[in-house]
């Protein structure tokens, strides 16, 4: 894949890729959309967990602190927790972020 030559940011569109674009065929296209479609349920569930559940609190055992800029905490979900709760699970091994 090449890179399309880059132009002033202030003379771009808003929200443009410099990538030209995918050519997917339907079934491509459904199984993005489906995992688009997981993945925010999964988020929502657990940022409703976060929030109802653990009282905005996140639980240390399962998170782990990554840096501190200004008022915002990062962490990411500790790798031990997530093989323990999901081990054959491909999506499990993606790393989560969350900034609080």
């Amino acid at each position: 894949m090449e890179f399309r030559e880059f132009r002033n940011r202030t003379t771009r569109e808003a929200n443009t890729s410099p990538y030209p674009p995918m050519e997917l065929t339907p079934k491509e296209k459904d199984l993005l959309r489906q995992l688009a479609k997981n993945l925010v349920a999964v988020n929502v569930e657990e940022f409703e967990e976060f929030l109802l559940d653990n009282n905005g609190v996140l639980p240390e055992h399962q998170w782990e602190f990554v840096r501190r800029d200004e008022h915002v905490d990062a962490v990411v979900r500790s790798m031990a927790c997530v093989a323990s709760v999901l081990p054959n699970d491909p999506v499990a091994k993606l790393p989560t972020r969350v900034q609080v």
